[in-house]
């Protein structure tokens, strides 16, 4: 869950070109009450061929740890779609796949508390779990979620996470796969949005001066 963003926001001139390339459209202001803001997409904080050899890394290690079970992975959607579509591909072992959809609705920044959008499907009761996240930051959401899935009886319950945010961690958690250590940005691409928009950047940047709501 991609939290603590700015209020305001603007474009930059080297962020538009990528932009129009990957389909963003940059004159589209967000209206905060009042206020009429912009956002600036950085150059690549982790290019997409840096992602793409961390994730086949993830997968080796989730592939060698599970050799013995058939895991049921649950992605927490949205945020997490992309990086869960390639990390699954690259897997090489059995794995059975459901979504949990989320939201946090405490407000810009999250206290743990969720409301359900999508729950599982399947029983996992006496299953390892793994969860699959975009990004760990104070780490709230994602204890309710685990606290949530344990009460259902699995057998052992994981966390892989793209991104970790430890500066920002507030609750007694620790993904036991991590992709990349992040500092204190507000960033978008692979997945991750602001508005809904920028998920289908290739890599991950930061979004400079983002509005106050930015749904996972």
């Amino acid at each position: 869950m991609n939290e603590g963003a700015p209020k305001s926001r603007h474009f930059s001139k080297t962020s538009a070109t990528a932009l129009k390339i990957f389909g963003v459209q940059q004159n589209h202001p967000t209206v905060d009450n009042t206020t009429v803001t912009q956002t600036t997409i950085s150059a690549p904080l982790i290019p997409s061929s840096a992602i793409s050899e961390r994730v086949g890394q993830l997968a080796s290690s989730i592939s060698e740890a599970y050799a013995e079970s058939e895991p049921i992975l649950v992605p927490i959607l949205h945020g997490a779609f992309v990086f869960a579509a390639d990390l699954v591909r690259a897997i090489q072992i059995p794995v059975s796949i459901d979504f949990l959809a989320i939201r946090s609705y405490a407000g810009q920044a999250s206290t743990g508390g969720v409301q359900i959008l999508k729950d599982l499907e399947r029983d996992i009761k006496d299953r390892d779990v793994l969860i699959i996240e975009d990004i760990v930051d104070s780490g709230q959401t994602l204890t309710t979620i685990i606290d949530m899935l344990s009460a259902r009886q699995p057998r052992t319950v994981e966390v892989v996470t793209l991104l970790n945010k430890e500066i920002r961690r507030e609750a007694n958690i620790t993904a036991r796969w991590i992709g990349f250590e992040i500092e204190d940005r507000f960033v978008v691409g692979y997945g991750m949005d602001l508005d809904h928009r920028y998920r289908n950047l290739p890599y991950i940047a930061e979004a400079t001066t983002p509005p106050l709501h930015h749904p996972n």
